[in-house]
């Protein structure tokens, strides 16, 4: 029901799906979920962010060819972290330039700067499509990657409001399909508890 990218402060309790022999053992997939989902684990489990910054940029491309906005905004965000990220920091192949040619390592937080902004509009974009459609499952979600971009940005009372939408989102979805299972990270009983979580984390 939530798929999506993995957030980085979520990834830890798995909820939210997005150089030299680096590439070797990449698996090739046309998913771009599957991309974001691998790329993000090449950059924060394995320190492999070469092959990953090909992925981000591949599924952003997809997404883009496809008009999914929110796939759009999930591939923005998650490259936005990945310019952030310790591994690209400190890998000396990153002075040499990006796959991406509009980024340095000089300007690398300004790009993910802009990369967070484009996500917003992205998701913008994706939040009036799935209110005209009653997705309320996807926008919940859509929600909740605000949030994480707002945080991002710095703009606490922005997260926080988007916790909130997230929630009430979730709980029409809920009254569309109550029958209808709903998995949740291992030690919350409820979506509920996660936005909680969530809050608390960002002071809200």
């Amino acid at each position: 029901m939530y798929s999506s990218t993995p957030l980085t402060h979520l990834s830890a309790i798995g909820f939210l799906l997005l150089a030299g022999c680096y590439g070797a053992t990449i698996p090739k997939s046309d998913n771009p979920e599957a991309k974001l989902q691998r790329a993000h684990s090449l950059v924060f489990s394995e320190d492999r962010p070469i092959p990953a910054e090909r992925m981000l940029l591949d599924a952003a491309d997809i997404y883009r060819e496809r008009d999914d906005q929110r796939g759009l905004g999930n591939a923005y965000r998650q490259y936005a972290e990945f310019l952030r990220s310790p591994s690209v920091g400190r890998n000396p192949y990153f002075r040499n330039g990006f796959a991406n040619s509009s980024v340095t390592f000089d300007t690398r937080e300004g790009k993910a700067v802009e990369y967070l902004q484009k996500a917003l509009s992205a998701y913008a974009i994706a939040e009036n499509r799935l209110v005209e459609r009653g997705q309320f499952d996807l926008l919940s979600n859509v929600y909740l990657n605000v949030a994480v971009a707002q945080l991002q940005l710095g703009n606490k009372a922005l997260a926080c409001s988007n916790y909130d939408k997230s929630l009430a989102a979730h709980q029409r979805y809920r009254e569309q399909k109550p029958s209808e299972p709903l998995v949740v990270p291992t030690g919350y009983k409820s979506f509920e508890d996660v936005i909680a979580v969530e809050r608390r984390r960002a002071n809200c």
